[in-house]
């Protein structure tokens, strides 16, 4: 009976699974008469299809089944399923000579100005929110919010034929940032939970959490750009390669060695992409492979965070009869949007003068779109719920 029960089960969510790729191809279509981008087309997708099963389609049998797994889903399941193939096909298809060029400037925002982010952030949850955080609650709270997804914004810039220098700086920060903010969110909650932590303590904690996984990344790159090298020029060895090394470097980072798996990951195709050879027809090949992959994955990531945003919204309605959401805590939520919007504009300003100075320089246009591009990403949905403290603030 059990196996019976894990049987349907995985078949349900296997059922919703292929909706999901279902709606992202509608969705691909549908991009021709409506100009919206197609991560917020699925993200709308997402949200209905966890509407409708909290209000009518949970009895559905199969389905209702699979999305009630969806909308329960562990946020392990997003960091080491999906997140990893979304990381490494972001850097591992970076143009080698603007890579080399723009990396001062991913390396000034996404570490710099998510850190100068991140206080700020903290102290604008400090003074403007009712709650009454802590210090360490408010930076938390920030740390959740530190990574940005300008996944449209990079979609945007590819189809206007932009040059290559700003939508890697833009696309490159992101995923550098999505690491750096899971350093930050590890650390603050350690600070939350307390526990005795001292300073020595904290800062064992944070040199493993951002030295350990760029370091393995590192030698995960090195020693695929050494077997790639070695492969020969056939599509499917060196497509096998690039999956152990996507996701053996997470894997080892995060579930081995206790350290950061995203740091890794990224570091691992960083490193691949600009130690790689020039791209012949085998490379295009895998390049074009491991685009489909990123589209599969976040096409289910997308509809997957439109699930648990309804069915998480719904909840909070409706726990214990009573409603914990109120008008006013819409208006707290675009309150702080205007908010990160401001604060990402004091982070360009002042890493301006920087910026400029460095690799291919930086004009008013490309801050404009860079600020604009600091669009809050999904790295911190699997950090929710908040431990206790700020959860319940």
């Amino acid at each position: 009976m059990a196996s019976d029960a894990a049987s349907s089960g995985a078949a349900a969510v296997t059922f919703v699974a292929a909706v999901a790729m279902l709606l992202g191809v509608m969705v691909l279509k549908l991009q021709r008469w409506l100009p919206l981008p197609y991560t917020a087309l699925l993200l709308i997708w997402g949200i209905a299809l966890g509407v409708g099963n909290v209000t009518f389609t949970g009895g559905w049998r199969v389905y209702g089944a699979g999305v009630t797994s969806w909308q329960n889903v562990a946020p392990a399941f997003i960091l080491s399923v999906l997140l990893p193939g979304i990381l490494f096909a972001g850097t591992f298809a970076m143009p080698k000579a603007v890579l080399q060029r723009s990396f001062a400037h991913i390396f000034l925002l996404g570490v710099v100005g998510v850190l100068m982010g991140t206080c700020l952030t903290a102290v604008f949850a400090r003074y403007a929110f009712p709650f009454h955080w802590t210090w360490p609650q408010c930076l938390l709270f920030s740390s959740v919010l530190a990574a940005t997804d300008p996944v449209a914004i990079v979609a945007v810039l590819k189809e206007r034929q932009v040059p290559d220098e700003l939508t890697v700086v833009v696309d490159g920060e992101a995923l550098v940032d999505d690491g750096v903010a899971a350093v930050l969110y590890n650390v603050c909650r350690s600070l939350v939970r307390g526990g005795g932590m001292n300073a020595a303590a904290v800062v064992r904690l944070l040199c493993r959490q951002s030295l350990g996984g760029p370091a393995i990344g590192l030698a995960f790159g090195l020693c695929l750009t050494a077997a790639l090298l070695l492969t020969p020029l056939e599509l499917l060895p060196q497509l096998g390669l690039t999956l152990v090394a996507a996701f053996g470097s997470f894997i080892v980072a995060e579930a081995m060695l206790h350290t950061n798996g995203i740091l890794a990951v990224v570091a691992c195709g960083f490193l691949v992409a600009m130690l790689s050879r020039p791209v012949d027809g085998t490379g295009k090949q895998l390049h074009l492979t491991w685009t489909s992959i990123e589209w599969v994955l976040n096409t289910l990531l997308f509809i997957l965070i439109g699930i648990i945003v309804a069915g998480r919204t719904y909840e909070a309605h409706h726990v214990m009869g009573a409603v914990r959401i109120t008008a006013s805590d819409y208006g707290w939520a675009v309150l702080l949007w205007v908010a990160l919007l401001a604060i990402r504009a004091v982070d360009v300003l002042l890493l301006w003068p920087l910026l400029a100075a460095a690799g291919h320089g930086f004009m008013l246009q490309d801050a404009l779109v860079t600020v604009w591009s600091g669009l809050r990403g999904v790295v911190g949905k699997p950090h929710h719920p908040a431990p206790p403290g700020v959860a319940d603030g």
